[in-house]
This record gives C-alpha cells, structure tokens and sequence, in this order.
C-alpha cells in the first residue's frame, strides 16, 4: 500500500485553500464593485408646484350692497333742506324715489368700484406671490444643481474606484488559472486519485494523517476509505463556489477545516476593504492630478499607484514564491524517486 507525506499533503492542502482564498476575495470585491456606480435619484423642482393658483378676494359683491347705501345717503344729504320744506307725503314719495334712484344706480357703480379695486389688489397681490414663488424655486434649482454636480463627481470618482477593483480581480484570476494548472500537476506528482483532489477531502486528509490516524492513501485505514467513511459524496464533490455559500452545510463546523476556511473568510473581506481604501485613495490621487496629462498617462498612473499599494500585490507576490517553492520540492521528490528506480 502507497504511504504518503504530511508534507505532501500539507502543500496540496495549502495550495487548494489558496484557490479558495483567491475565490473568496474575488466575491467581495464583485460585491463591493456591485454597489458603486449607482446614480442617486434626484427629484427635479416643479414648477407647477411654485405656479400655485392664488385665491382671489372678491370685491364686486361687498360693494354692489355698499353701492347703494352711500348713494342714498348722498342724495338724502343733499337733499335735506328741500325736504324740510315739503309735506309729510312729498317725502315719503322723494325718500322712495331716493331709494330706487340708488339701487338702479348703486349697484352697477358699486360692481364697476369693486371690481377695478378686485383688480387692483389681486394684481399686486399676485405679484408679490409670484416673486417669493419665483425666488423658492430658484432656491430650490440652485440645491437640485449642487446635488446632480456632487453625484456626477461622486459616479466620477466610483468609476476610478472600479478600474482599481476590476484590474485587481483580473489579476487574482490569471493567478487563479496558473494556480489552479499547478496544483493539478502536483496532484499528479504526489499521486493523488482523482476522485479526491478536492478541498475538503484534501483538508480531512491532511487532518488525519497531522493527528496520526493514517498514513496510507489505500486500504481498509486508509485515507481514501476514511474520507467516504467521513465525507458525503457532496462534501467530497463540492465546488469553491458552494464550499463558498453553503461552507456552515458543506463542512462539520467542530472541525479544523472549517475554523481555517472561517478565518480565510475574514481575512478576504479584510484585504477587500483595504484595496477599496486604496481604490479611493487611487481616485483621489487621480482627481488631484494635472488635468492636461493624457487619459493613457492616467491609466499608466493609476497601474503604477495599485502595484506600490496593493496588499493583493503582495500576497500574489508571496504566493508566487511559495508557489516556487512547492514545485522545486517536488521536482527534487520525483528525481530521487528515478534515482531510486535506477
């Protein structure tokens, strides 16, 4: 039966939790990107709702009633010292005569005075309304045109932000697809079946052989036979993307695999903000750059500034050499294997 390394296991375990890493990161800084460049719905001021119909004091009525009682009281005052000489009934027939003249004549001067005063009144009225209407709206554009001017400069500014998350992503994916061919290969070097070149089985592999249980991939106690014993066929099969979703599910929550993959977690939505703090420090440095540099002397810029500042650089940079590493290991591993043969 074929014995196995733990250090074998150990650089496969790493590598696979690698990828996982990678993925997680990938997925919050989706995330992120997801939530920038959105435009804030920004109410235009109506101006109907600042041409409000005023409402209007009517003066025709009051004075067709007032009309009349001052034209009969005129014409009864000036009237006075002939009545005095008249007769009872002479008086009675003028007052009535008084009364009529004034209504036939009160109203309709009393209408005309009440309706040129309506006019009169209503109109500057409704110019004094219509300036404090005309000056709110103003108020009102000025402050709806400072809101679209800081959007617009914020989208500007999200929009920088995106190149930074997006270029960092791609990045993470081309070191994802090299990664993922590495550890292919050295699953064929160490000599691993293919049903179990996964994370989680490698991850309770690793486990086992670290506690001692077994150091035999084959056998009734052996890795492979402790792994279907151990693992659903589901667990065994998963992919990152639902070790990703389902992670509290997919694997047992008292185990070591778990806690690390939890950390793991952690860490990503660290590196994620810290590359979107550097995304906007990345903007704003572009913001405050001369305005007469050419949009490829930017963009030149704006690689030059993620490369010296990106904690992603870094750990690409980190996992490339480990990556180095692991294959000079096992290359060396497999030409002792020949010499031996030899």
């Amino acid at each position: 039966m074929k014995d196995i390394k733990k250090e074998d296991l150990e650089l496969l375990y790493d590598m696979e939790k690698n990828n996982y890493k990678m993925e997680v990161t990938i997925q919050e800084l989706d995330e992120r990107i997801s939530k920038l460049g959105i435009p804030l719905h920004i109410e235009k001021p109506n101006l109907l709702k600042y041409s409000k119909s005023l409402k209007i004091k009517d003066f025709t009525s009051v004075f067709s009633i007032i009309g009349p009682i001052i034209c009969f009281i005129i014409t009864l005052t000036t009237g006075v010292g002939t009545l005095s000489s008249m007769g009872f009934l002479e008086q009675v027939v003028v007052i009535i005569f008084a009364a009529i003249f004034s209504v036939v004549i009160g109203i309709p001067v009393g209408a005309l005075v009440g309706t040129i005063i309506c006019f009169i009144a209503n109109s500057l009225k409704t110019s004094y309304n219509n300036k404090k209407l005309e000056q709110a709206y103003k108020r009102e554009y000025i402050l709806y045109e400072n809101k679209v001017k800081k959007d617009k400069l914020r989208l500007s500014n999200e929009e920088k932000e995106i190149q930074v998350l997006e270029y960092n992503i791609e990045r993470l994916r081309r070191k994802q697809s090299v990664s993922f061919e590495k550890l292919n290969s050295f699953y064929n070097t160490v000599g691993i079946d293919e049903n179990y070149r996964n994370l989680i089985p490698i991850g309770y592999m690793y486990d086992f052989i670290r506690l001692g249980i077994s150091t035999k991939l084959e056998g009734a106690d052996g890795l492979y036979y402790l792994i279907r014993k151990e693992l659903r066929y589901d667990q065994i099969q998963a992919s990152l993307n639902k070790i990703i979703t389902l992670l509290e599910k997919i694997v047992d929550q008292n185990s070591m695999i778990y806690h690390e993959l939890k950390e793991i977690n952690d860490s990503c939505k660290i590196i994620a903000e810290n590359t979107c703090q550097i995304a906007k420090n990345t903007s704003n440095i572009l913001k405050n750059s001369e305005s007469i540099k050419s949009e490829l002397e930017k963009h030149n810029e704006l690689l030059n500034n993620i490369e010296k500042n990106s904690e992603i650089n870094n750990y690409l940079a980190e996992r490339t050499r480990k990556e180095i590493y692991y294959q000079n290991y096992l290359e060396n591993k497999l030409n002792d294997r020949v010499t031996v043969i030899e």
